[in-house]
């Protein structure tokens, strides 16, 4: 049990160091603001700083487009599937 947990420490001091700038970035920025959004802690770690107004309004916009892109896909999805049912059900009757 001591051989696993002394290896999954030393696994966890590994995560630490390879990601304390990031880290240093989200105190410094909680020193500074006090809170922070799960959208800007993304932010934060997608492009090493914090976002602007306009970035949060940009990444909500490609967010939703991409929600809408993804909706139709899989309306036709629906649509497609709907009538393969058609036709069997059609198939059936006859």
């Amino acid at each position: 049990v001591a051989k696993i947990i002394n290896a999954q420490y030393d696994v966890a001091k590994k995560i630490i160091k390879d990601n304390m700038d990031l880290l240093d970035l989200i105190a410094t920025t909680l020193l500074d603001r006090e809170t922070i959004t799960r959208e800007e802690i993304e932010y934060l770690v997608e492009h090493k700083k914090m976002p602007t107004e306009e970035d949060l309004i940009k990444e909500k916009k490609e967010k939703v487009k991409e929600e809408k892109e993804e909706e139709k896909t899989n309306d036709k999805k629906v649509e497609k599937t709907t009538k393969k049912e058609e036709k069997k059900n059609t198939k059936k009757d006859k």
